[in-house]
């Protein structure tokens, strides 16, 4: 009623038998987000954390970034737990309502095993050529750690990972090797595009993690203890707190400045 074009999806079971409904899955995203993703860059990062109240579950959430580096929630979802078939029905309201006709779209992720099975299914929009996915350089290094347990190699790892001239990723890999030859092997069995810098072909636009949806998971973080409509209903305040600063930033600094060069 108050936001049109707002974008609302449920997800519901009706036991057999039964006259009642069962509440399972709801995806919303905004009206000025869907809008404002039409300017953003092609990139989308996306997470998901606890919720912490009396309905246990998962707050899905896809973040873009615009052209001036800025943050921007594009969707989100209140889901019964991280699998495949929840991935691929959030990441399917995402191509749907966010996303819509535009491809090319990169999205970052932390490889979790139901996101990767849905990104490299046949026709995943995430897959080359229609999209692309790449890993977040810091959980990817965390498994890294998790199995060699040295954190000299963990930072040269994220180092080689981060670097965007491939003669430098070639250097600091060589020094790993000479380390530990099983960890360099162990980096090199994944696919270099999707988890180092200097083989990206510029498609992550050098945003290495997932500290986008990090950040603004942090943000709602009371809302993760508050039940499902108030959780729902604390992401539009937020969110309208958000846009009402982003408003404010862009009359205080980026209006002068256009006015400046047009009138210069």
């Amino acid at each position: 009623m108050f936001n049109p074009g707002t974008v609302v999806e449920w997800c519901i079971v009706r036991p057999d038998n039964e006259d009642h409904v069962e509440f399972k899955r709801v995806f919303w995203a905004f009206s000025p987000s869907i809008i404002g993703f039409e300017h953003c860059r092609p990139v989308i990062s996306i997470d998901a954390t606890h919720l912490y109240g009396k309905y246990k579950g998962k707050m899905m959430i896809a973040m873009g970034v615009d052209g001036n580096n800025q943050i921007l929630p594009l969707a989100f979802a209140i889901v019964e737990s991280e699998s495949y078939n929840s991935w691929k029905w959030f990441l399917s309201h995402v191509k749907k309502h966010v996303m819509k006709d535009r491809e090319g779209i990169c999205l970052i992720s932390d490889r979790h095993i139901g996101i990767l099975k849905v990104v490299t299914e046949q026709g995943s929009p995430w897959s080359e050529p229609r999209g692309f996915h790449r890993y977040c350089l810091r959980h990817f290094i965390q498994n890294f750690q998790d199995k060699f347990r040295n954190p000299q190699l963990k930072a040269l790892a994220y180092r080689a990972g981060s670097q965007n001239q491939v003669r430098k990723f070639n250097s600091i890999m060589e020094e790993i090797g000479r380390l530990n030859p099983d960890a360099r092997q162990w980096l090199e069995r994944h696919s270099l595009e999707r988890w180092i810098l200097a083989h990206d072909g510029g498609k992550r636009y050098d945003l290495l993690t997932t500290n986008l949806s990090e950040i603004f998971n942090s943000v709602l973080k009371g809302a993760r203890f508050l039940p499902i409509t108030a959780c729902v209903q604390l992401t539009f305040y937020r969110l309208v707190h958000f846009f009402n600063a982003m408003l404010k930033l862009t009359e205080m600094h980026i209006l002068p400045m256009l006015l400046q060069n047009k009138l210069l």
